[in-house]
């Protein structure tokens, strides 16, 4: 969990990357969403 939007965004674009280069997936952005906590 992280505290705003940014963050979220930030994260989930540092993850991907990972995912992406280190482990040779791709990432379906189409089913990727980002919620608050309260969802």
């Amino acid at each position: 969990m992280v505290g705003s939007e940014m963050a979220a965004r930030r994260v989930m674009r540092n993850i991907s990357a990972f995912i992406e280069e280190k482990l040779g997936l791709k990432v379906n952005m189409t089913k990727v969403r980002l919620t608050s906590q309260r969802d």
